[in-house]
């Protein structure tokens, strides 16, 4: 609904780095050029092995978990560019500009934000649910 081209989840704790690593190569048929990954661990191992040669891989976050084995022979072999981003890297005026677009965007409506306003005295079970990717802001309200 969203525009997304396919959709693959990330499982629970019976799936392996190697069957989210099939789900990836067929929802990209047969691997992905880039990978934007907010999640690191298990699922990042998967990304990795679902790049194409010479793809490349953006950590920008570890959501899933701090650490993450990934097989050296696959990076030499496929010549998998590995990088991180922080946006505190770059500089104010190009934050400030993208910032801006984001703003238009958003006030133009070509930028959706699902929000869910939650009762404040509910907080606790907004820190829970955020906790658990709800899919959508979570927003309390006094």
């Amino acid at each position: 609904a969203l525009g997304a081209d396919a959709v693959v989840g990330t499982g629970g704790p019976a799936d392996g780095p190697g069957d989210l690593a099939e789900a990836l190569l067929e929802a990209t048929d047969g691997g992905a050029d880039l990978v934007i990954d907010c999640l690191w661990g298990d699922p990042a191992v998967a990304a990795v092995e679902a790049i194409k040669p010479a793809g490349r891989l953006v950590q920008v976050g570890n959501s899933a978990s701090r650490d993450a084995t990934i097989v050296a022979g696959r990076l030499r072999g496929f010549s998998i560019d590995i990088r991180g981003h922080r946006n505190v890297w770059a500089p104010a005026p190009v934050a400030a500009a993208a910032f801006r677009r984001m703003c238009g965007l958003a006030v133009s409506g070509e930028l959706q934000i699902e929000v869910e306003v939650i009762p404040l005295e509910r907080a606790a079970e907004a820190w829970v649910r955020q906790a658990e990717s709800p899919g959508k802001k979570l927003a309390l309200s006094p």
